[in-house]
């Protein structure tokens, strides 16, 4: 499911709403696009969102995304509009409860230890996969988030380990430096890309290093099958660090630390589990 044009720019025909929104969440910039699709307009602006047009903003994320990145989108947007809540810029004043939504239970996965080797491995078919490799591998070492592992470089290592503060959480994570990641700090993307290009390429990436074992989950409220590289989404190079280091023994409040979550439940969902290999590992428990 796409989360918005692959073309956005900004330009100086902007709306007031769109350049605000476009400056305050730049990885989010799509946003006010789909908005206005949502009410069949060229452009959106502060006088369109009405109570009734926030309501069909709202219903159209809603039926065009999974429930928790519906959710997700309209808790940004809700964040935006509360910013600006005492400006008098716009008609609706209960949009607080409109754009509330409640979370769907969902599975995640995680590439294991030799998904990560291979996709180290992967030769990249042009600049557009290197550089999604780059950044892929760049979470997958950190934990860090997108808009914070594209910022990364060799500035960010002292004393043998990377340091660096969140853009969302503003904590500071120190990590200590893998031995891969020095590589891929020094390397740079040559242009940027939205959430929608390195999804698409790195779910292209994963089908090409053979992540095609088909996994069942429960996603947005419902059991899907599909093969793990069309389950796989940028936030899932996250989880694969978080997974990995608890799978090598490393203590949930260490893990905690280095992906700069405020408690250690957030930490927990962020853990996978491989059922599979783990009944493999304790199989001679039950014998």
């Amino acid at each position: 499911m796409r989360n918005g044009p692959q073309n956005f720019k900004i330009t100086t025909t902007m709306t007031d709403f769109e350049r605000k929104f476009a400056a305050r969440y730049p990885e989010r910039s799509y946003l006010p696009t789909m908005m206005a699709t949502a009410l069949g307009l060229p452009r959106i602006s502060w006088r369109d969102l009405t109570k009734v047009n926030l309501v069909r903003i709202a219903d159209y994320i809603r039926q065009t995304h999974a429930p928790n990145s519906a959710k997700t989108l309209l808790a940004v947007i809700k964040s935006f509009l509360n910013i600006y809540s005492e400006e008098g810029l716009f008609p609706c004043k209960d949009f607080s409860k409109i754009l509330s939504s409640r979370s769907v239970p969902s599975q995640h996965v995680a590439l294991t230890d030799d998904e990560v080797r291979r996709l180290e491995a992967y030769v990249p078919k042009n600049d557009t996969e290197n550089d999604i490799k780059i950044l892929a591998m760049r979470e997958i070492l950190t934990g860090a988030r997108g808009n914070d592992s594209v910022e990364l470089s060799m500035d960010n290592v002292q004393n043998g380990c990377i340091s660096y503060v969140s853009k969302k959480t503003s904590r500071e994570s120190v990590i200590p430096l893998h031995s891969l990641l020095a590589k891929y700090l020094s390397m740079q993307p040559k242009k940027e890309h939205n959430r929608s290009v390195k999804i698409r390429n790195l779910k292209k990436i994963c089908k090409a290093i053979g992540m095609d074992k088909p996994i069942t989950l429960y996603v947005g409220g419902k059991s899907v099958t599909k093969p793990k590289w069309d389950l796989v989404g940028f936030h899932t190079l996250r989880r694969t660090f978080a997974s990995i280091m608890a799978s090598k023994g490393v203590p949930i409040p260490v893990v905690q630390k280095w992906m700069g979550h405020s408690n250690i439940m957030q930490t927990n969902r962020y853990i996978c589990v491989d059922m599979e290999e783990q009944n493999k590992k304790y199989a001679g428990l039950f014998k």
